[in-house]
């Protein structure tokens, strides 16, 4: 019984051998373990040498760096590995695609990683192919300009199968921001109460634009329904950053022919005492 009791021991033991590794140590290579604590690789020339299945990845000077090659040494094909930035720390994943490297990502494009963003890899020969990343738009920053205040214009706004123009309408508010990256992404918000002097027979039409760039970059209207019948125009515009300058965006209020138009109130004055308020919103995420 002895002896049948260690064979089945020395049997079991080498048909389930692959072990999951949970301490701190770097010992074992990723030849079928896993490990699930992390340690850092820090970049070197483009490169790291991955010992277990999951790393966080330093730059080598400074706070951003490129990682290109992943060395397959002791690592089993199909194997996966996981990685993420060093906290502070951008590493941009190079894709094989974009110039020399064994990283093939999903979409032929280079990735950008955080310490809130994770890729997974799979070993497959000599080089590395994307799995899986993280999918959640990180919160960069929101700026708001919220205003109750009461004007007039008079400048129309023409309706047409034409872009707005920086020139039609009057302006009535304005928002800056300065990106933290020309890659992310900017959702502009905006609503605009207002009323007409005309009937019907008019529009009033609201108009987004950045800085004097004569095109809008967007645009609402509402339909007249009386006399100085304050309406809501709602609308939104989503954009890359593309810079990392402050950059202004503006909204210009008109109507479709000419009239007083007023912002924020009816027959040139102000109503609920401010609470009724117009509003540009700007929200910037990771992309």
């Amino acid at each position: 019984m002895k002896t049948l009791s260690e064979s089945d021991i020395t049997n079991t033991t080498s048909a389930f051998g692959k072990v999951i590794n949970t301490d701190d140590d770097e010992n074992n290579s990723m030849s079928g373990s896993l490990a699930f604590t992390e340690s850092t690789l820090t970049i070197s020339s483009g490169s790291v040498a991955a010992t277990r299945t999951a790393h966080i990845i330093a730059a080598e000077t400074g706070t951003t760096d490129d990682l290109a090659n992943i060395t397959t040494a002791g690592v089993d094909d199909n194997a996966l590995l996981f990685i993420r930035a060093d906290s502070g720390d951008t590493i941009t994943v190079k894709d094989a695609a974009t110039g020399a490297g064994e990283i093939h990502l999903a979409d032929n494009a280079d990735y950008d990683l955080s310490s809130d963003l994770s890729l997974v890899l799979q070993r497959r020969g000599t080089d590395w192919y994307e799995v899986a990343r993280s999918s959640v738009n990180k919160l960069i920053q929101v700026a708001t300009v919220i205003d109750g205040a009461v004007a007039t214009g008079t400048t129309v706004h023409v309706e047409d199968d034409s872009i707005p123009q920086i020139t039609e309408g009057d302006e009535v508010m304005t928002l800056a921001i300065t990106p933290k990256d020309t890659a992310n992404i900017l959702v502009i918000e905006v609503v605009v109460f207002a009323a007409s002097s005309l009937d019907s027979t008019q529009r009033i039409i609201a108009a987004l634009f950045q800085d004097t760039t004569a095109n809008a970059l967007a645009a609402g209207e509402h339909v007249v329904t009386g006399n100085n019948s304050v309406a809501g125009i709602k609308f939104t515009h989503k954009m890359a950053a593309g810079t990392v300058s402050a950059t202004t965006f503006r909204v210009r209020l008109g109507g479709s022919t000419a009239a007083t138009i007023t912002f924020n109130g009816h027959t040139a004055g102000r109503i609920f005492g401010g609470v009724m308020a117009s509003s540009i919103v700007i929200t910037e995420t990771t992309a």
